[in-house]
């Protein structure tokens, strides 16, 4: 959307949302204990990590990142080796 948010700051950030789709078996993964995880993720990344509920009868979850290109990239590089870590089956994207 256009709305930029009422935070002063030098230049509008360039805030964007990515969406990804994962796995439900890579959720857990994602989330870690209690959380731990995505907390990282947002931690390290700086940027806003959202997990929707998944849809009735989908075997997918939505996670929505938002933040900086920069941000967003390395949180699912994060997720992505976190995901990996968690499923050491071949997960063939």
């Amino acid at each position: 959307g256009a709305g930029a948010g009422a935070g002063a700051g030098a230049g509008a950030a360039n805030i964007s949302t990515v969406q990804l789709h994962v796995p439900s078996t890579s959720v857990g993964s994602i989330l870690g204990k209690g959380g731990a995880n995505i907390q990282q993720v947002r931690q390290f990344s700086g940027a806003r990590v959202k997990l929707h509920n998944s849809e009735e009868g989908s075997n997918e979850r939505t996670v929505e990142i938002a933040g900086t290109p920069e941000q967003i990239q390395v949180a699912q590089s994060i997720m992505q080796s976190f995901i990996a870590s968690g499923a050491q089956a071949s997960n063939m994207y």
